[in-house]
């Protein structure tokens, strides 16, 4: 395997806050600068486009922001990565479609959840309206298509579907069938929750409500933890069972090895492990949690990447290590057109191509 790095200065008097890879084409960058521009790079050209001024006023520039774009680049996110606000912005109208407000309990503690998704080129948006919310919304009829109240208290008393979950980093199986969230539940730990989208869409609002078999909860303080989907039915995640902070001989009796950290291989439809692959290679913090660069990603084999690292490239069967670059670090990943970029320092983009 080989690493094309190709680094890309961002020609713009004001600092870059935040980039997100065209889903469109595959040299067009969109980046938020401080002056609350929204510019594109061509990274063929190195052409700067200033696109429009954006209405940002609820947005801390001072703290991180994340951008997502839809699948055909009509729509732009932007929101405090682990804030509580955030707006959806139209690029064909140049306006805002929607403002976004998931309040402000714990919302510090994960990253704003929120995915958009195209059916039948119609675009939609999941969101947090709260922290244990999620809703719908339909760009075409401008409304949602889950409201409901399960997340309220009704004369002093919690509703009967009340959902005791945070949302986290929310992750979408490639055909849609199930949604993903890696959030947290009060003790507080680590939760990753699947909510069966089909339902949901089609049959019955309240499906996020409902308990899943396929529910995992791991008692560490790990959330928004670095996984990825392999297909529709199974996802792979990084653990280590000292996350847990349980003592040697539990360790031993769930059937893992001593300072020995995992890949796990999940079925979500059976919910059971289906394979543990030994892999130590991603930086930690004193829990023995992955560290918040550490990033996994799919494209036929298993990416894992984190600064103190590097990137380790494993086949998903064997586990075995097919790849290591030391110093190659990913940070954002465009599935479309098969590339990791980043931004350095507010003014550089790093663009990552791995090839065979």
């Amino acid at each position: 395997m080989k690493i094309n790095n190709e680094s890309i200065c961002i020609n713009y008097p004001s600092p870059t806050l935040a980039i997100v890879h065209s889903n469109v084409r595959d040299d067009i960058i969109y980046c938020l600068c401080k002056n609350a521009y929204l510019i594109q790079i061509n990274t063929e050209t190195k052409e700067v486009n200033q696109i429009m001024p954006l209405k940002l006023d609820k947005i801390d520039f001072e703290k991180s922001i994340s951008l997502q774009l839809s699948d055909q680049d009509n729509l732009i996110s932007i929101t405090n990565s682990k804030g509580k606000v955030g707006c959806i912005y139209n690029l064909v109208l140049k306006e805002i479609a929607l403002t976004l407000d998931r309040k402000d309990y714990n919302t510090e503690q994960t990253y704003f959840p929120i995915k958009f998704l195209t059916i039948n080129n119609l675009d939609y948006l999941i969101h947090a309206t709260d922290w244990n919310h999620l809703e719908i919304f339909d760009f075409k009829l401008k409304k949602n298509l889950t409201e409901r109240t399960t997340n309220k208290y009704v004369e002093g008393k919690k509703n009967e579907l009340y959902l005791d979950y945070f949302y986290g980093q929310l992750h979408l199986s490639p055909s849609k069938k199930w949604l993903l969230s890696s959030g947290w539940n009060w003790h507080p730990v680590s939760s990753l929750k699947f909510i069966d989208f089909n339902k949901w869409m089609n049959e019955s609002k309240f499906e996020p409500e409902k308990e899943n078999d396929a529910n995992r909860i791991i008692m560490s303080n790990y959330w928004d933890r670095a996984l990825c989907w392999i297909d529709d039915d199974t996802i792979a995640y990084i653990f280590d069972p000292m996350e847990e902070d349980i003592d040697k001989e539990e360790i031993v009796e769930g059937g893992y090895e001593i300072d020995t950290s995992y890949i796990m291989i999940y079925d979500v439809s059976k919910a059971e492990i289906k394979q543990k692959i030994k892999f130590n290679e991603y930086s930690k913090n004193e829990y023995f949690e992955a560290t918040p660069d550490c990033r996994m990603y799919f494209d036929g084999s298993i990416l894992i990447s984190s600064i103190e690292k590097g990137l380790f490239i494993l086949n998903k069967d064997s586990g075995d290590i097919l790849f290591h670059s030391p110093k190659t670090s990913l940070s954002q990943y465009n599935k479309k057109n098969n590339l990791f970029y980043k931004l350095i320092r507010n003014k550089d983009i790093e663009i990552v191509r791995i090839s065979t």
